[in-house]
């Protein structure tokens, strides 16, 4: 396992929560290894437990490197449980920002919304992307649609 390199201790809080040493070498050991797995520098991680009704609500936040904090929170009857999904939503974050940062996966190409270069341009003036359709020259439209437009105003004036 990949020792993380931590600048701050990690954490573990409680308010009105009795928390043993087995749940706090438990969230101790976990997030290491999340952190561990992600990205290799932790600058702060910490939980913090408190009661909710009969369940434990677990709040779970970590700041690796110069990113921005990362932050989850559940609740569960369980204490360890509660820690593993919040945990688990913080590493979910964590992989997915990661997956961004790399530059070896392809990028999506542009989706096409049905306009063209051309209408695109922004130098054109918006004379040449809007046309009037009507005689008063209130009513313009995009040239892909005014085509149509004409085409079914034509069709109701034959009608």
């Amino acid at each position: 396992m990949i020792q993380p390199t931590i600048d701050e201790e990690i954490h573990i809080q409680s308010s009105n929560v009795d928390l043993g040493d087995a749940l706090v070498t438990h969230c101790n050991n976990h997030i290491r290894e999340t952190s561990a797995k992600y990205f290799g520098k932790v600058t702060s991680a910490n939980a913090h437990f408190r009661h909710e009704g009969q369940a434990f609500a677990v709040s779970v936040r970590i700041k690796a490197g110069g990113l921005n904090d990362y932050a989850a929170e559940h609740t569960h009857r369980d204490a360890y449980q509660a820690f593993n999904s919040a945990l688990a939503k913080v590493a979910k974050q964590l992989r997915r920002t990661k997956r961004l940062m790399r530059e070896d996966h392809k990028h999506r190409p542009k989706q096409n919304n049905g306009m063209t270069e051309r209408e695109l341009n922004p130098q054109q003036p918006v004379g040449v992307i809007l046309r009037p359709v009507s005689d008063d020259g209130r009513v313009h439209v995009l040239h892909a649609d005014a085509e149509r437009y004409e085409a079914s105003m034509q069709k109701r004036a034959a009608e």
